[in-house]
């Protein structure tokens, strides 16, 4: 399952306001007009949900921001050293500057005497906004011998209470969750209760594993445990109604509670949503195992990716949109199963209007058959090769090509992004200037793959000497066995090196006295160009096919040219190219697929620089660059682009026999 989000990334406008020049820590929404962020300065900013920025207070503390809360219009933030700032947000709009000073001035400050630990970070807060009574804060902090503590303060009186972690408990609080004045956490695999009126406490289940994440209804109350069990609880009876395993592993401190569902990070990379009423998990989807959760409620969520920490994405996801796609994901290989039967039967409905068509179907259906029954064991030894040839090659190019409709990393994200990659292809210089310079390669390619094999097949024939046409045939096929990086290297400092002693630059020192020229890195895109056409010239892998083909050709049709005069180059244009033209399509469509697909020469060779580019090359660089979408869009327009040519030849041929 996909997890499909509002846009991809913060540098459109999937959350309505460009905040990738912020290094955000945490958000909040009400999900009706407002959301608030926090970044790592300690800057708070809030927008409304169509982007128009509502006020920007700067830096009133200049910490990190580890949660923010809001409660009838007044602004809750809490900071890395334990402070907490408290707001009108109306007085916020109102505000027009940034001199942090005279905006701190309007403001309540809160604090809880101690700031949260260093192994701490932002996740492992939670912030709860009792009406105008109390605030309660759940944290690590430094220097408390709890491993978690919760604190309530008294909004009108500013008194801080130590509710967890002042009594020496190593217990580790795994949730929190407010119904009413009753504040509902767990310790390790205890769920207590207090009532914080009375100050009441009772401890009222006990699980036999670890509490991660704790919500509360009307009539239950819902926990994720530390092995990926969801319990849930009566909360008039206190009796456990019923325990479900989620299917998923979590990462355990990194589960939050939205109300009516609970989010959480997957373990090596994802994000799940469960269902705390249905208890199961509604939503599962890719993303990366650096994305952070700084934004959760019932309806959207907030994925940080800091993959690439030059470009930090942000993206807002809706949960009502990726569950009804999730649910579309799981039935689109029932709509493709039906889509194949269909045009199966509409094709056999169709030429059975015809009874001739319909007879003609029919006879091939029984003759397939009595072929299958009379060679059964010739079919059956095609069942794995064919099936290897599927799931090895077909399946992976079909997934691939789908991969230029998705921003992909895989096993972190993937992310529906429709047209975005192929807008993005088309509207790249870089491959338009690819694709020119693919094209120059390819005619000189298919000239090299061509021309001299032929001239040289036809030289080594004419030799009567047998033994010089042997040790000949062997010596230009030397080449063709010694390593590929090896001979490329050899061609690109002994041939076209940079010193006076490769071979070129000391052919023309001969007549230019001094001259020393860097061919492959060079400034000049001409020089660049006749170098790497240059090279392996002249390519003669090939010419074993032709002279192969030549040597077939009957010998009484060389002697009845011979006694008509014809000439050694006549009865190459005239006769022996005819003979062999067979031979020379097939190495015409293997040349220019080759030459297409190439990218070896450009990578070793020219991997320096890299002003040359073609598609190819410019197709693996978007891979090691992650960039898989815009890589598939590539290797899709390579694949029309063979295609297209591989038919029209085959359609040439056709017409030609």
């Amino acid at each position: 399952m996909f997890g499909y989000s509002l846009a991809a990334s913060n540098r459109q406008a999937d959350l309505g306001y460009d905040i990738s020049q912020y290094r955000i820590t945490k958000m909040y929404t009400d999900d009706e007009s407002i959301r608030i962020v926090g970044t790592q300065e300690g800057e708070i900013f809030a927008f409304d949900t169509e982007g128009a920025l509502l006020w920007n207070v700067g830096k009133p503390i200049a910490r990190a921001v580890y949660d923010i809360g809001m409660e009838e219009g007044r602004v809750y933030v809490i900071y890395a050293d334990g402070q907490i700032l408290a707001f009108s947000a109306e007085e916020a709009s109102e505000y027009n500057g940034t001199a942090d000073e005279s905006f701190l001035g309007q403001c309540v400050v809160y604090s809880v005497g101690v700031s949260f630990a260093d192994d701490g970070n932002v996740s492992n807060t939670q912030l709860l906004v009792s009406g105008d009574d109390y605030l309660l804060l759940r944290g690590k902090f430094r220097g408390a011998p709890a491993r978690s503590n919760i604190f309530k303060i008294d909004l009108s009186s500013g008194e801080v209470e130590p509710l967890l972690g002042s009594n020496g408990t190593s217990k580790k609080v795994g949730g929190m969750a407010l119904w009413g004045n009753s504040l509902y956490y767990s310790q390790d695999k205890q769920i207590s209760v207090q009532d914080l009126q009375a100050g009441s406490l009772q401890t009222v289940a006990s699980l036999t594993d670890n509490i991660v994440a704790l919500s509360v209804s009307e009539d239950r109350i819902s926990a994720i445990t530390e092995n990926n069990n969801i319990t849930a609880i009566d909360r008039n009876s206190y009796g456990i109604i019923q325990t479900r395993t989620l299917g998923v592993t979590l990462s355990g401190n990194l589960v939050y509670s939205t109300g009516r569902n609970f989010v959480g990070k997957i373990q090596n990379g994802g994000v799940a949503v469960v269902d705390a009423e249905g208890m199961e998990v509604v939503i599962r989807m890719n993303a990366s195992d650096k994305a952070n959760l700084i934004m959760w409620t019932d309806e959207s969520f907030v994925l940080k990716d800091d993959t690439d920490v030059n470009n930090p994405s942000v993206a807002l996801y809706s949960v009502d949109l990726a569950q009804s796609v999730s649910l579309f994901s799981k039935l689109v290989y029932v709509f493709l199963a039906l889509l194949i039967v269909s045009l199966l039967a509409g094709l056999y409905l169709g030429f059975g209007i015809s009874d001739a068509y319909r007879a003609r179907i029919n006879a091939k259906f029984r003759a397939f058959f009595r072929a299958l029954r009379k060679d059964k064991l010739v079919y059956l030894s095609m069942v794995i090769p064919v099936a290897l040839l599927i799931v090895f090659y077909y399946i992976p190019i079909v997934l691939s090509l789908g991969l230029a409709f998705f921003d992909y990393v895989p096993g972190q994200t993937m992310v529906f992004s429709g047209m975005k990659n192929i807008i993005a292809v088309v509207s790249d210089t870089r491959f338009w200037n690819s694709a020119v310079t693919m094209l120059i390669f390819l005619v000189a390619d298919l000239l090299k793959a061509i021309i001299p094999p032929i001239l040289i097949a036809e030289a080594i024939f004419a030799v009567k000497f047998r033994r010089f046409s042997l040790w000949t045939r062997i010596l230009l096929f030397l080449p063709a066995v010694l390593p590929g990086v090896a001979t490329i290297m050899v061609w690109k400092d002994g041939v076209f090196g940079s010193t006076s002693n490769s071979l070129v630059n000391a052919f023309i020192g001969l007549f230019v006295p001094g001259f020393v020229k860097n061919w492959i890195n060079s400034a000049q895109i001409s020089t660049q160009i006749f170098s790497l056409i240059s090279f392996g010239f002249p390519w003669v892998g090939s010419y074993l096919i032709f002279y192969g083909a030549i040597s077939g050709i009957n010998s009484s049709v060389f002697e009845s040219a011979k006694l008509d005069g014809c000439g050694w180059i006549k009865r190459i244009v005239k006769m022996d190219i005819p003979l062999i033209l067979p031979q020379i399509k097939y190495i015409f469509i293997t040349s220019f697929i080759a030459s297409v697909q190439n990218y070896t020469v450009f990578y070793v060779i020219y991997d320096f620089t890299g002003a040359i580019q073609t598609p190819a090359l410019l197709m693996y660089r978007e891979i090691i660059n992650a960039n898989y979408g815009t890589a598939s869009v590539m290797g899709l327009l390579i694949f029309i682009f063979l295609s297209v040519a591989t038919v029209l030849n085959f359609r040439m041929q056709s017409d030609q026999s």
